[in-house]
């Protein structure tokens, strides 16, 4: 094997596409805080990419087994990544991770540590475990713009860094939780609903989801009531005046339209190809939610 298909089979264990959104969470969430720090908000960045990368790689080297059968074609279980090399690998992705954050603030630090803990335990026990699977997920989402929020609004580094920073308008932390809060209630809706799409798969691995505990009907108005949840806070921040009337446009007309007939649909078809293409619309509201969030700061 060549060291370019090497590199790309160790690239592909990352889900690079999932990566994006990462990154461009803690991006975002800066930016929201007030503007972006050079130093700062780039370590927390790479932190945020390295420990998503990590949890992507040890999900599939927990998941081996499993893909032996459903998915034979994939890099570890096709041998083309050794188990062992895959575990360095992960090892090495959270190391960076939990080691660079260390030059940046107590909040971010935080942020980032329990943030690897929750992941590493999501992928060994809580994904077994269904709906707080499901909670630490959205979670681990919303803490991508805490992170981004911290590093340009969470304090002072610990160790003495160059300052270079881009101010857009006043920092403020306060203003940064309304997008985690966001991510939280619709990655939790999807993810449930993401359940019901992988039912067949799940109950084979022995993942208690809300579909595989009471059945697709009825873990669909769990889904349906963290859409309803979303739809109701994406109000609040600009009655709050955190966020300007552009963003309120954006999140009724963009996101919460495609929840709602999110809610319509699982109301008439629970069926795991209907969740399939459910699970995918919300995806695209929460990208639809990046640019109502960043277009409705109040620049100075």
């Amino acid at each position: 094997m060549s060291i370019i298909s090497k590199i790309k089979d160790f690239f592909g264990l990352i889900r690079p596409i999932n990566m994006f959104g990462v990154v461009i969470a803690v991006i975002l969430g800066s930016l929201i805080s007030g503007g972006f720090d050079f130093y700062l908000s780039t370590i927390c960045v790479i932190s945020a990419f390295t420990a998503a990368a990590g949890g992507m790689v040890e999900n599939d080297i927990v998941d081996l087994e499993i893909d032996k059968i459903n998915a034979p074609e994939r890099a570890i279980p096709s041998g083309r990544v050794s188990r062992k090399q895959a575990i360095i690998f992960m090892i090495v992705l959270f190391s960076i991770s939990q080691s660079i954050i260390f030059l940046t603030n107590w909040l971010s630090i935080f942020i980032i540590t329990t943030g690897n803990i929750l992941i590493v335990l999501y992928s060994l026990k809580l994904k077994e475990l269904g709906f707080i699977g499901n909670v630490i997920v959205g979670i681990t989402t919303g803490y991508c713009f805490l992170l981004g929020g911290a590093s340009f609004a969470g304090g002072l580094p610990i160790f003495s860094l160059p300052k270079f920073s881009i101010y857009i308008t006043s920092p403020s932390l306060i203003r940064v939780v309304f997008p985690a809060v966001s991510a939280f209630l619709m990655n939790v809706g999807r993810e449930i609903t993401k359940g019901i799409d992988d039912i067949k798969g799940d109950k084979e691995k022995g993942i208690r989801t809300l579909a595989v505990v009471l059945g697709p009907k009825r873990a669909r108005f769990f889904a349906i009531s963290f859409y309803v949840a979303t739809i109701i806070f994406s109000i609040i921040p600009y009655l709050l005046k955190y966020f300007k009337i552009i963003y309120l446009l954006i999140a009724i007309f963009g996101v919460d339209t495609l929840l709602c007939y999110s809610i319509y649909s699982l109301l008439k078809d629970y069926s795991p190809k209907n969740a399939h293409k459910i699970k995918k619309i919300v995806m695209f509201g929460f990208y639809i939610g990046f640019f109502a969030f960043l277009l409705g700061i109040p620049i100075f």
